[in-house]
């Protein structure tokens, strides 16, 4: 085999990539994902055990290279000694589109979060809690008169807010006649950075009892 293609379980992984973000996990099935690899449908189990431990393989590969670049980008900041708000919620955010610029992965987490809730949260938990805690850890030092349960809501809205900027954008561009280009990743940051800054940054209102 020419050693610049893919391996048979690397086939296997990429053709789930793409179907899993059309059709989600419950609309795609092994033949499926063998007949989109051109392999035999029982390569998956020989490879993997099964559709879910392919599944888990697919986020894990995703997931390594937005983590790792976050990572990379928080150590950039600790090295300058930089703790502002912009430049922490842009080394969150930015990663996630430029590491997915398809928007592929993020449209397989949306759909997993609304047809298998169970395998979502095992997944999300397993690749993100760490470098998601170390960011909500930085956010309250940013943050200090905020309360930390106040953040981690605050964090949950920013994640939707990403989701949907990345498995949503034709509805901008229908919107605004063309005039606001979702694929634009520097735009769109120059954008949305200052909008999660005002969200982080907002008093909570008063409760009236």
């Amino acid at each position: 085999m020419d050693g610049d293609q893919p391996s048979s379980r690397d086939r296997l992984i990429i053709a789930a990539q793409r179907l899993f973000a059309r059709h989600g996990y419950n609309g795609v099935s092994v033949r499926d994902i063998a007949a989109e690899a051109g392999m035999n449908s029982a390569s998956i189990g020989y490879y993997f055990g099964g559709k879910e431990n392919l599944l888990a393989e697919v986020y894990r590969r995703s997931a390594a290279p937005m983590k790792a670049e976050r990572r990379r980008r928080l150590a950039e900041l600790d090295e300058a000694g930089i703790t502002d708000l912009p430049a922490l919620i842009d080394a969150f955010v930015r990663p996630a589109l430029l590491a997915d610029e398809s928007g592929s992965f993020l449209r397989l987490r949306t759909i997993l979060s609304a047809e298998n809730s169970d395998i979502f949260s095992s997944l999300t938990a397993e690749n993100f809690d760490d470098t998601s805690a170390e960011f909500i850890d930085r956010l309250c030092r940013a943050l200090p008169n905020r309360a930390r349960t106040e953040i981690m809501w605050r964090f949950h809205f920013m994640l939707g807010t990403l989701y949907y900027s990345a498995t949503g954008p034709q509805r901008i561009a229908t919107i605004s006649d063309g005039q606001c280009d979702p694929h634009d990743v520097d735009r769109l940051l120059a954008s949305l950075v200052p909008f999660l800054v005002a969200g982080f940054s907002a008093q909570e209102k008063d409760v009236l009892s």
